[in-house]
Order: C-alpha cells, then sequence, then structure tokens
C-alpha cells in the first residue's frame, strides 16, 4: 500500500509536468506562428493602405476636382462632353482624351487595391484564429 502511495506521489506529479512541458512546447510554437503571423498582416496592411492612396489619387482626378474652367468633376465634364452639353469641341477633345487617360489608370489601381484588401483581410482572419488558439491553450496570460 505505501508503495503505492510513493509511486502515485513521484509519478503523478512527473505526469502533469510531462503536459505542462507539451503544452509549453504546443505554446512556443504557436505564439512563433503568432508572430509571424502579425508581421504579414501589418505588412499587407501597409500595402493596402499604398494600394488605397494610389487609387484614391487617380479616383479624385475623375471625381472630386474641378476640370479646367469649370466648377464639375473631370467625369461630369466627360460625360457632359459625350452627351452634347460640352464647353465646345476644343474642350470637349481635351476633356474625353484626359479622362480616358485617368480612368485607365484608375480600373487597374482599383483592382489593385481590392486584392491588397482581401490579403489583408485573409492575414486578419488568420491572425484572429492564432489568437484564439494561443487563448484556448492559456499561452497569452501573463504570468
Amino acid at each position: 500500500m505505501i508503495r503505492f502511495l510513493l509511486l502515485g506521489f513521484f509519478v503523478v506529479p512527473a505526469i502533469l509536468a510531462s503536459n505542462a512541458v507539451g503544452q509549453d512546447a504546443d505554446c512556443v510554437a504557436i505564439m512563433s506562428q503568432l508572430k509571424e503571423a502579425k508581421s504579414e498582416y501589418k505588412d499587407y496592411r501597409h500595402e493596402a493602405k499604398k494600394a488605397f492612396e494610389n487609387w484614391d489619387k487617380y479616383y479624385k482626378e475623375l471625381h472630386s476636382y474641378t476640370y479646367e474652367a469649370t466648377d464639375q468633376p473631370l467625369a461630369v465634364s466627360a460625360k457632359k462632353c459625350e452627351t452634347g452639353e460640352g464647353l465646345g469641341k476644343d474642350f470637349c477633345k481635351g476633356a474625353v482624351q484626359k479622362y480616358g487617360e485617368i480612368s485607365a489608370k484608375e480600373g487597374p489601381a482599383k483592382v489593385e487595391l481590392q486584392g491588397a484588401r482581401a490579403k489583408a483581410s485573409e492575414a486578419r482572419q488568420n491572425l484572429n484564429l492564432l489568437v484564439k488558439q494561443a487563448d484556448m491553450k492559456g499561452c497569452n496570460k501573463k504570468e
């Protein structure tokens, strides 16, 4: 009987310690992945910000700023020229040409922005998943 008590006295703590060591190893791996995921998310957010600034530049040229001597954006002026409401042949030729040049750049910039946002969103989801795993395993606890 005493042997079983002594055996229990030494074996149970050893088993618990081995579980803690396994959990520590899991936590080290999870925390390493978490660090990498945070860095990846930060990089993708930076790319998305740059893509937004690039797209926004073209969008503003088309829709926000006034064009030439008008009080309307280039997109509105070009559309009026196409419907025959423009300020004259030379003005319309320039407005339509400028609109074509800028909109040719705005389209691909918007596609790039959407792709960058999708990557950032996916990276954020991965990061959230790893944070949840770390929380479930108790890896994020401050000791």
